[in-house]
């Protein structure tokens, strides 16, 4: 549920590259992704805590849920960072570069 909502924050954002909203907007959903994304780092943190009892194949998979999940909070931050400083420039490439690494960090 929580994955589905975080897929559907970071589409949303995608399709802001091509629409004129304003920062406000980047801004809430932004929040939300965060939100959503910090739902997530509570139950990674519980597979982590079993990883080491877990078969090797499903130690992999955590490990590739929680690299994709360090780049997803770590490019969302810089998302929000980017709207905080410089609200009259989401087009910068920088931005959307980040919008687009959501979006695929999220999938």
């Amino acid at each position: 549920m929580i994955a589905h909502e975080l897929r559907r924050d970071a589409a949303t954002l995608e399709s802001f590259k091509r629409n004129r909203l304003g920062w406000e907007s980047h801004a809430h959903q932004l929040a939300l992704a965060k939100q959503h994304i910090n739902s997530i780092a509570v139950r990674l943190e519980k597979l982590k805590a079993i990883r080491n009892t877990a078969e090797p194949w499903q130690q992999q998979a955590i490990d590739a849920m929680i690299r994709a999940a360090v780049q997803l909070a770590s490019r969302t931050e810089e998302a929000i960072s980017h709207v905080n400083n410089n609200s009259r420039q989401l087009f910068d490439p920088a931005y959307t570069d980040n919008l687009n690494a959501i979006a695929d960090n999220a999938k």
